[in-house]
């Protein structure tokens, strides 16, 4: 059996042992507020003062394109690689939804689109790394946030296998990584350290902007949904 199936049955034999669990978990999966929260610590960075500060500035910059980057690397590996069912579709696993669940998953979206790999996983794996790079103790902490109250509720309500998280957070973190070498860096960073230093109004509202697309990946999934019903 699957490393994968195994786990996901160990995971699933909780389902309805408790209703506040299980609720916690679809609202932490539904909740944009919870996936936004971590994004206070870009915030923490992008002011945090120091001889480094220029720098960092620079990295969060180019950085913060990647998570957009990851989830377009996601979507098109999802296009490239087989299909793969989600596991409240495996009828091997006999997924028993947890409470609260059982309609609000089931979308057609979660059929047409393969599992493999996550695009939230994606999308916080390159904010992670691009954490990390500015400081250890963000990066990681955004990692631990990201894993248990973003990427697991996933798990525990079907709709990815482990394996699809893992795979997200490691193209997360290699578009991050490109994102901010040193030549990349200095290229994407130049403009808006320009425009900052033009017009800061018009610069930080862009700036909340981005972050609030980033918070609110649901709407992107949205916006993706409507330009395939469009084409």
């Amino acid at each position: 059996m699957p490393v994968d199936h195994v786990i996901l049955r160990f995971v699933n034999s909780f389902s309805h042992s408790s209703s506040v669990f299980d609720t916690m978990m679809v609202t932490f999966a539904q909740n944009q507020l919870v996936k936004g929260a971590v994004l206070m610590l870009f915030c923490w960075a992008w002011f945090r003062t120091g001889p480094r500060q220029a720098l960092h500035r620079r990295i969060l910059l180019a950085g913060l394109a990647s998570p957009f980057a990851a989830f377009v690397a996601g979507r098109v590996l999802t296009r490239v690689l087989p299909y793969r069912d989600r596991p409240i579709f495996d009828a091997s696993l006999q997924w028993q939804p947890p409470h609260g669940a059982s309609g609000a998953w089931a979308h057609q979206w979660t059929r047409d689109w393969s599992s493999f790999p996550s695009d939230h996983a994606a999308l916080f794996g390159a904010l992670a790394m691009m954490l990390f790079l500015v400081s250890r103790s963000a990066g990681l902490l955004t990692l631990l946030y990201s894993l248990a109250l973003v990427d697991f509720p996933r798990v525990y309500l079907g709709l990815h296998y482990p394996s699809d998280i893992l795979g997200g957070v490691i193209v997360g973190f290699a578009v991050a990584w490109i994102a901010t070498l040193a030549p990349i860096r200095e290229a994407v960073s130049a403009w808006p350290l320009r425009f900052l230093e033009r017009s800061p109004g018009t610069f930080y509202a862009c700036l909340f902007l981005a972050l609030f697309t980033l918070g609110s990946i649901d709407a992107v999934f949205g916006l993706v949904l409507l330009m395939r019903a469009i084409i």
